[in-house]
């Protein structure tokens, strides 16, 4: 499979969080920008391959 660029990501949650991190199946961890509007979280991520977690959280990951 190729990854894909560019991929936007939006999340509706019953509370607003103020972080967010990438997480790849090699265990890296990468900040993303992280935008509120109307109860909805976006997040970018520049590439995207078979998988990858995004967290969104407030404070600093385990």
């Amino acid at each position: 499979m190729r990854p894909v660029a560019d991929v936007p990501l939006t999340v509706r949650l019953p509370k607003e969080k103020q972080r967010a991190t990438l997480v790849t199946p090699d265990g890296r961890r990468t900040p993303l920008e992280l935008t509120h509007a109307d109860g909805r979280h976006r997040v970018r991520l520049e590439t995207l391959g078979v998988y990858a977690i995004v967290v969104l959280h407030d404070g600093e990951l385990p």
